[in-house]
């Protein structure tokens, strides 16, 4: 027909090879495969998070219309000829690849399938999908993701957690996980502490002498966690969820990481056990290897440090009397 066929060529010898690695490395064939894609249109979540994906600025010179209207159109004739290679393809209006991905696991737990199900992926949400019968492999990072692989991380590197806080007295869930982590401090003394009399002096001692500030709220629950601002101030780099004041001051890998934010359509048991997977992937992947590297870890104290100077009593005092107090 005279029109470039570049993607349709380069994608469908992508996923050739794909399947060539993946067979090789789980010594068995690949039986089933389903490719999931985005929808392309205005998603659910950035009608909840308007700056989700904010950062993706689309060009618009001439030049760079045509080559997304190429795009598509290759794509169009892409996904008709997947069918033909046995390959089935699964696009859903407003829905997410990686969402798609979750449900279609749901779906084929619900069914009784217990074959291994493997997920090959580059996205940071992959953690969602792991299970004991499920592997993830991330063949940009070379990256094979499964249950096993968390069970000890968290003492692999000698990894030191100091609790602190108090729950309101009508609080019976914090109670319980205060008296759960006080269980684990008496099992493994030299990595797991629990502070008690939690008050200004010791959380002036936390915040300016720890290597890092977890804070790890269920979203959308923070009322805004100021003690990483403190944190920030004295050099120390945040690890927490998209939260609070976090979702607006963290500069990923530069000044602390943020936790991906997992599936909305799971349930709270469920975000639950991905944002731990997710948070002990950052301390195994990232943390841990980057605290060796003294100078690099010093640039990304200074870097919170930066970052922290736009959190002030100023700001709040301003923001409160322009947005709430003051006369319209």
């Amino acid at each position: 027909t005279g029109k470039r066929t570049s993607v349709i060529s380069g994608g469908l010898n992508s996923l050739n090879n794909l399947i060539l690695n993946l067979q090789e490395m789980l010594d068995e064939n690949v039986t089933d495969m389903i490719v999931v894609w985005d929808s392309g249109k205005a998603e659910r979540r950035l009608k909840l998070l308007p700056e989700y994906k904010g950062q993706r600025h689309k060009e618009t010179d001439e030049e760079s219309v045509l080559r997304r209207q190429e795009l598509k159109e290759q794509m169009n004739y892409f996904y008709r000829i997947l069918p033909f290679f046995g390959i089935k393809s699964l696009k859903i209006n407003k829905q997410e690849a990686d969402d798609l991905a979750y449900i279609l696991k749901c779906e084929y737990r619900k069914r009784g399938i217990d074959e291994d199900l493997v997920f090959i992926t580059t996205d940071e949400d992959y953690l969602q999908l792991v299970d004991e019968n499920t592997i993830v492999w991330s063949p940009i990072k070379e990256l094979l993701i499964t249950k096993e692989n968390f069970e000890k991380l968290i003492f692999k590197y000698n990894v030191q957690f100091v609790f602190a806080g108090k729950s309101h007295r009508y609080d019976t869930d914090g109670q319980k996980f205060i008296a759960e982590v006080n269980k684990i401090s008496k099992v493994f003394p030299n990595n797991v502490v629990f502070l008690e009399g939690y008050d200004i002096s010791l959380a002036q001692k936390l915040v300016s002498g720890v290597d890092i500030w977890q804070n790890n709220p269920r979203v959308p629950f923070e009322a805004c966690g100021t003690s990483g601002m403190k944190a920030a101030m004295c050099g120390v780099l945040n690890v927490s969820t998209a939260d609070g004041w976090w979702r607006e001051g963290c500069v990923e890998n530069v000044s602390g990481w943020t936790v991906p934010t997992p599936s909305s359509q799971m349930t709270q048991d469920e975000v639950d056990e991905a944002d731990a997977k997710n948070l002990l992937h950052i301390y195994d992947s990232i943390v841990v290897h980057e605290f060796r590297d003294k100078e690099l870890w010093a640039r990304k104290m200074f870097a919170a440090m930066v970052m922290s100077q736009q959190y002030t009593t100023s700001r709040m005092i301003e923001e409160y009397f322009v947005n709430l107090y003051a006369e319209p």
